[in-house]
């Protein structure tokens, strides 16, 4: 099945929802920073240290001009003329319940508007005011849904108990699609408030539903493992992604139906680091690991490395958990085998996990499942990048020329250096113990003596004592190596 966008021009932002959303770009992301790695080191033009990330234009493309994208599978010979075109009223209803094809639902579908009567099918819609929010869709499709013509239900949202509202609702219906959701005391409509509706589904009761350090994974049982897949479907189906908190390796099951252990291990453990509670140092090591092999390790870290591993290890055999081979001593022969091994019963294989999965593909359907390199794809562009660490940056409002000089330092540092998908894992987990961006801003403090990462607050904090660019750099390279014991984390 083919992606509703050209591939080489796809990039992600993360909107205002909190979800990742896919756009299409009709030229490569122009990035005219100001910072290039060939500037001198005096950092001086650095010193509006927030305006050097400024700059990037990005110019939305859909797949038309109205953002609807037709699925040929699921056409019919009557979805070709436009009959709704010029009905009455009473018309119009004729053919919604005729079953008319997709623009003439929509035709007959608006002269409803005026009434003040809410009605949605399943595809983007061709009104102007409406694209911006279903050009989100990861694939549009055009099907007419069984129920067209019954009368959508009306559900009242109050922010602080959308999830009580609407786990009933979902534990009767397969999705909130036909639904006229409105909040409380808003005069919001459409799909604005359906995409709020379902961050908000995610998020108030996040610790309820999901388990997990900074990728999370289900922990939901019986009928609320339904509820939970079924807003998980809405919520991709509606934003073209997922929370930003949820696992990759769950992802992709959800959208394949497969083990991401045969087609991506390094994705896999990965996510386990940031699933994992395990400690900052033995997250960064394991990730040395990763990326670099034991081999290169000093004797003392490889040590800790294995004695991590087997305290994690150790944890699945008391509780009778995982393959024989688990009773063997951790070595370099090994460490990735078992380590993946945890990743899969922790984040893949759990129960809940498979009852969420199951009924997420049961609502998607057979059809519309992801190829493997579709999904890997999906879940690359979710990486950070440069520009999207930068964008997570939160500066004090009063700054010295000294701070907004080292501010432009650390701009320079994230663009030149961080442009490496492995060093922008380094510098993440090193200041947030995540190789992902956080959920919530990265601060800036100074007034300290060295580099000091503050990773439960998502906090850096900054000298601003230093004579050039070079410096700075030097400092942060050596930081963010596998010398781990010159870390300076709170």
């Amino acid at each position: 099945m083919e992606d509703a966008f050209d591939s080489k021009d796809e990039y992600d932002v993360q909107d205002d929802t909190g979800i990742w959303d896919q756009f299409g770009s009709d030229d490569e992301a122009n990035y005219s920073f100001a910072a290039d790695s060939s500037m001198e080191d005096t950092g001086e033009d650095f010193e509006d240290g927030v305006s050097i990330a400024a700059g990037m234009e990005n110019k939305t493309n859909f797949q038309d001009g109205t953002g609807t994208s037709y699925d040929a599978n699921h056409m019919t010979d009557d979805m070709v003329e436009d009959p709704a075109a010029g009905y009455s009223e009473d018309e119009a209803t004729v053919a919604i319940d005729n079953g008319l094809d997709y623009e003439a639902q929509r035709a007959a579908l608006s002269l409803h508007s005026s009434m003040e009567t809410a009605y949605y099918v399943d595809g983007p819609s061709t009104d102007p005011e409406t694209v911006d929010d279903l050009g989100l869709f990861q694939r549009p499709y055009g099907y007419i849904t069984e129920n067209f013509n019954k009368e959508p239900e009306v559900i009242t949202l109050k922010r602080g108990s959308v999830y009580s509202t609407l786990s009933p609702f979902y534990k009767q219906n397969h999705s909130i699609r036909q639904a006229f959701i409105k909040f409380d005391n808003e005069t919001g409509v459409g799909f604005g408030p359906k995409k709020e509706a379902l961050r908000l589904f995610h998020e108030e009761e996040k610790d309820m539903l999901y388990e997990g350090y900074t990728e999370m994974i289900p922990r939901t049982y019986g009928e609320s493992s339904n509820v939970l897949g079924r807003a998980l479907y809405d919520t991709f189906k509606f934003t073209g992604g997922f929370p930003l908190f949820i696992s990759k390796p769950f992802i992709f099951k959800l959208l394949t139906g497969k083990n991401i252990k045969t087609y991506d291990e390094e994705c896999l453990i990965k996510s386990y680091i940031n699933f994992s509670s395990m400690s900052n140092d033995d997250k960064l090591i394991l990730l040395s690991a990763v990326n670099n092999g034991v081999q290169s390790m000093s004797s003392e870290n490889k040590t800790k490395f294995f004695e991590a591993i087997s305290r994690e290890k150790d944890i699945k055999i008391a509780q009778n958990i995982g393959p024989d081979y688990f009773n063997q001593c951790v070595d370099e022969t090994n460490w990735r085998q078992v380590v993946t091994d945890l990743a899969c019963l922790d984040i893949i294989e759990k129960p809940a996990c498979v009852s969420v999965a199951q009924e997420f593909q049961l609502c998607m359907g057979e059809c519309e499942f992801y190829s493997v390199n579709e999904a890997k794809d999906f879940i690359n562009k979710m990486n950070p990048k440069p520009q999207s660490i930068i964008d997570m940056i939160e500066t004090p409002l009063e700054l010295t020329d000294d701070m907004k000089k080292v501010i432009g330092y650390l701009y320079r540092f994230i663009i030149s250096r961080c442009d490496n998908p492995k060093m922008a894992e380094q510098f993440l987990i090193y200041f947030t113990a995540s190789t992902n961006l956080p959920l919530t801003k990265i601060r800036i403090d100074f007034h300290v003596e060295v580099v000091t990462a503050c990773t439960c607050a998502d906090m850096i904090q900054l000298p601003t004592t230093y004579e050039s660019y070079k410096d700075f750099e030097n400092e942060m390279i050596t930081l963010i190596n596998d010398d781990f014991s010159t870390f300076t984390c709170i």
